[in-house]
Parts: C-alpha cells; sequence; structure tokens
C-alpha cells in the first residue's frame, strides 16, 4: 500500500543481481516516497558474506533515504554471517514473518489490529 515495498528475494543473489536489486530498490523508495521497505528472505537459497553484506548495504542505502528497513524470513545460516559482519545491525528490524512486519509497519502507523472472534 502507500509508502510502502515489499521485495520477496528467491534462490541466490550474487554481486550483479546485489547490484541491480539495490538500484531498483532505492530508485523505488525514492519515487515511491516510500517509508518502509519488507525485504523477504524466506526463499533465499545459501547466502555467503557477500551477499551479506549486499543486503545489510541495502538497509543502510534505504536508511539513508528516510525508510526504513525490515528483514523478514531470515534463516539460521543467514543469521550466523550477518552477525559474523563488521556492520552495525543496531538499525535493521528483522521480523519472522512477511505477517509480522506488515503489522510492525501498521503498528508504527497508528493502526490497531483487532481480533473477531467467530
Amino acid at each position: 500500500w502507500p509508502g510502502v515495498l515489499a521485495l520477496p528475494i528467491i534462490g541466490e543473489v550474487g554481486p550483479d543481481r546485489a547490484a541491480n536489486m539495490t538500484e531498483s530498490v532505492l530508485a523505488h523508495v525514492v519515487s515511491e516516497r516510500a517509508t518502509h521497505i519488507i525485504l523477504d528472505l524466506t526463499g533465499m537459497k545459501a547466502v555467503g558474506a557477500d551477499t551479506a553484506r549486499s543486503l545489510l548495504r541495502l538497509a543502510q542505502a534505504v536508511r539513508l533515504l528516510g525508510a526504513r528497513c525490515l528483514l523478514t524470513g531470515i534463516g539460521a545460516q543467514l543469521a550466523s554471517v550477518l552477525t559474523s559482519l563488521t556492520f552495525e545491525l543496531s538499525d535493521v528490524i528483522a521480523l519472522p514473518t512477511l505477517a509480522d512486519a506488515i503489522a510492525h509497519v501498521l503498528k508504527e502507523r497508528g493502526v490497531h489490529l483487532v481480533s473477531h472472534k467467530r
């Protein structure tokens, strides 16, 4: 919805794909005046240090544009690689699922979800 972008990342992310993805995401953040971008990593395959660095650089660049970057679906391998890097992770918001990220954005926007019992 307005101001929120979601990018499911599926498969392997090599240097060329990471560069194209970064360029495209940043252009969309600016053109859509996005306040949040959700990177869903659930479908990622083997993740190396270069891929992890690319994702963190993308998150930092999104932050420099004034938007928040949320990562969802981080697996055990990626979590291990991310923590081994020397990047500052305090600005990275990681949530288990895409639904959790959407709920987080709604909460930040002051929208309260109410569940109805049937």
